[in-house]
Order: C-alpha cells, then structure tokens, then sequence
C-alpha cells in the first residue's frame, strides 16, 4: 500500500508551517496541521528556523520556517519536514533576482542561489533532529518559497529513507541538470507537484531553470480564467481545490515532448490565441517559456555553446541567441517572432526595424523576466497579508 501522504494532508501541512514564524510553540502547529488527521507527532515535534536574505546581512532575518515530526503508530519510523513560504522581507529578494544568480546545490549541479541559502541555513537542525533515528520515509512538503526549499532539503537528504516530496505553487529549485538529476535521484514517482494554471509564482525562474519531476507528470488545477491571478497563489485555495480527491483524481499536467523545429509553431500558437489579450495570459506564458527553452537549445547547437559558463545565465542566454541569429536566418527570424510575443505578453510592441543585438535581447528578456517577477510578487504579498 503506498505511503504517500495524500494531497489534501500534504496541503494542509505546508500551510500549517506557516504558523511557526514568530511562534515557537509546537501546539500551534499540532493545531494548524489537525485537519490533516494524526499520523504525526507534530506537538511533540521540532521547530527549526532558517536565514532568508540571499545571505546578505543587511537583508537577512533568522525566523521560524518550519517544523519536524515523527511518525504516530500508522506511520511509524516515518518523517515529515514542512517548510513555510516568504516572510515580508525577503520576498523581494528572489522574485527580483533576474539576472538568475546560480550556485552548486548540494549534488554540486546549478540550483537558485536564495533558495540554496535558505536551505543551507535549515539542513544542519534538521539533520540533528533526525540523527540516531531509522527513517524508513521522509516526507517533505512546503507552499511557494516553502517548495523550493523543501526541493533542495530532498536533494540534501536524499538516502535518508525513501524520501517523497511536495509542493504547492512552488517557483522552480533548479536548472534543467539538476531538475533531471533530482527527478531520477529520488524518483518520479516520489515527487507531487501541484499548481494553479494562473498561479504567477511557480512562473519563476524562467528558462533554465526547471521544476521535479522533470520527466513525469504534475498537476495543474484550473485557476480564475485566462490572466494570471495574485489569487491564485493562495495556500487556502490549494487546500480546497485539492479536496478530498487522491493523487490519481486530481488533473494532470503532463511534459510533453517537442522537436526542435517546432519552436516556430509554438509560437506560432501563442500569436492565434483568441480568448482574451495576450498581456498576461498565462497560456501565453507558458508558450514563450517552451519558446526560449526550445530556441536556445537550437541556437546552442548551431554555435557549437553550452549554457552555464557566463558571468549570468541572463548575459549568457543573450549571447547565444545573437550569435545564432548571426549565423542562421531562420533563427534570426525566429528569435524576433519571440521578442514580439514577449513584448504582446508585457502589453508592450517591438520597434519597427529594430536590429538585433545582445543588448536588444538581453534587454527584453530582462524586461520579461522583472515583469513577471513583479506579478509574482505582488501574488506572495497577498498571501503573506491574508
């Protein structure tokens, strides 16, 4: 019998880790997560505090982000870890962190420089509180910011028992490799993604980062419409949305594969859409970001380049894009299609004529990735005043 935790047990406990933040009490946990039913010790559990401020001192507090527990009878030898989502202050750190600062995560493969951080500052209590003890399952969940983290905490602790991770509305950990890494390390069919389709915040970082499990499915639940929505992030609507239903009820998002001559038609599709404006529509976004990630692979094929050897991973997707323009009219052509679908998707035009350049490039994506940025901000602020 699988001993997944089920979606709505799993929601719960994500949000109940938010309750952890100022408060030191376990009971306030125990009281947060009771709906979830009583297959962990959560009264008797541990609170842990993590450094959220992409480790500058200035921008950096150390408050509560979460808690550990141990398995009541049902589940005994088993662990859950729940990881809380951004406090006020740090929130504009990494939803402004566009130029997609990387560093070597603890398998040594590029993952988002705060969430590492942030990680870093919470595995050593979670590895005291768990030493000395035979852990058959560790379970991770955690909402928005509270995902991610928990993504690199399942990396950090892998091997230590079967470990199975969740998120809801979570922005993604780490590049393509490390996604794929992480996917195959811990297993596929260990990893529950949940998202709203409108959801702004699992949106960011753009491509090249990517979300676990990168070869199998997740699951998108339909959000409000078309347009992005701040109300979509919401850690109650994830609950009530997921319900009562098991992991094979709820919708499935499935990664689809494509070829890389199909970039023209992808976008292509993004600009016959014909249910609302393009400006934030996040079908729309969806597409460029397929886009990007397809044009850039052609482009690094053409040119010999691989990403990830720059001083950024912006600078760098710039570059390759320019110089495979250069060299091949089709992608020149195609990678302007793509900037004109950007600026649409901003409510923004391209100048007539414009000639492509690094800066040109460098420029929209930087306006693409702020802008998006900017809607998932104001999206965990909602949530964070709620």
């Amino acid at each position: 019998m699988p001993n997944e935790l089920t979606p709505k047990q799993a929601a719960i406990f994500a949000k109940s880790a938010y309750s952890l933040r100022i408060d030191t009490d376990m009971l306030t946990a125990a009281q947060a997560s009771s709906k979830a039913g009583s297959d962990f010790n959560i009264a008797s559990g541990t609170r842990f505090t993590g450094v959220s401020g992409i480790g500058l001192p200035a921008a950096s507090s150390r408050t509560g982000f979460g808690f550990i527990a141990f398995g009541s009878a049902q589940r005994q030898g088993e662990c859950l870890i729940a990881v809380r989502g951004t406090e006020p202050p740090s929130a504009h750190d990494w939803l402004s962190n566009v130029h997609m600062s990387g560093t070597p995560g603890p398998s040594g493969l590029l993952v988002h420089e705060g969430f590492n951080n942030l990680a870093n500052s919470i595995l050593p209590q979670v590895r005291t509180a768990i030493r000395g003890r035979s852990i058959s399952t560790l379970h991770l969940v955690g909402h928005s910011l509270g995902g991610a983290t928990a993504t690199i905490l399942a990396d950090a602790l892998r091997g230590v028992g079967s470990v199975k991770l969740y998120t809801f509305g979570a922005p993604r950990a780490g590049t393509v490799t490390h996604s794929q890494f992480l996917s195959s390390a811990i297993g596929a069919d260990n990893i529950f993604r949940v998202c709203h389709d409108t959801d702004p915040v699992p949106m960011v970082p753009i491509f090249p980062f990517a979300h676990v499990p990168i070869s199998r499915q997740g699951y998108m639940m339909t959000g409000c419409g078309n347009i992005i929505s701040f109300a979509a992030h919401d850690k109650d609507l994830y609950i009530r949305n997921v319900g009562d239903a098991g992991w094979r009820g709820l919708p499935v998002m499935s990664h689809r594969r494509f070829s890389l001559d199909t970039v023209a038609d992808v976008l292509g599709m993004a600009g016959s859409l014909n249910f609302g404006p393009a400006m934030l529509n996040a079908q729309i976004l969806r597409l460029i970001t397929l886009a990007l990630k397809l044009l850039l692979a052609e482009a690094a094929a053409t040119i010999g380049s691989r990403l990830f050897v720059a001083a950024t991973l912006l600078d760098q997707m710039a570059a390759m894009l320019n110089s495979a323009a250069a060299a091949s009219i089709a992608i020149a052509a195609t990678t302007r299609q793509l900037l004109e679908t950007i600026m649409g998707f901003m409510g923004r035009t391209l100048q007539a004529g414009m000639r492509l350049s690094v800066a040109v490039i460098r420029w929209v994506l930087d306006m693409l990735f702020q802008f998006i940025a900017g809607v998932a901000r104001q999206a965990v602020q909602r949530v964070l005043t709620a």
